[in-house]
């Protein structure tokens, strides 16, 4: 529904999602995570089918050092599946804002 805002280095950032949503228990279609800044809404994640789970935000933060935020995201499509990404700022190309440069994923089998 609404963004999540927050200034770095005296500069306005945005996250939020997108989705069609099935029901009120964390069951979704066409899940899309997005990254903006001005005139940069930069797609993150696309997760087809949420099960019982929703993603979220582990770390914001400059990891890299050169002065802009990265993400450190969850982004498992079921309660059963840890998806980590990583993203840089100091990978993004033209347009971008950040990078995925890592990914751990893990399911957790009951």
């Amino acid at each position: 529904d609404k963004p999540i805002v927050f200034l770095y280095n005296n500069e306005s950032y945005s996250l939020y999602a997108t989705a069609d949503v099935e029901d009120e228990v964390y069951n979704a279609q066409n899940y899309r995570i997005y990254f903006n800044k001005g005139a940069i809404d930069q797609p993150l994640a696309y997760i087809d089918m949420l099960e019982y789970a929703m993603p979220s935000i582990l770390f914001i933060g400059d990891i890299d050092n050169d002065g802009f935020p990265d993400l450190l995201l969850q982004e498992g499509h079921n309660y059963e599946y840890h998806k980590i990404a990583l993203y840089l700022s100091s990978y993004a190309d033209k347009g971008e804002l950040v990078k995925n440069v890592a990914v751990d994923e893990e399911w957790r089998d009951c």
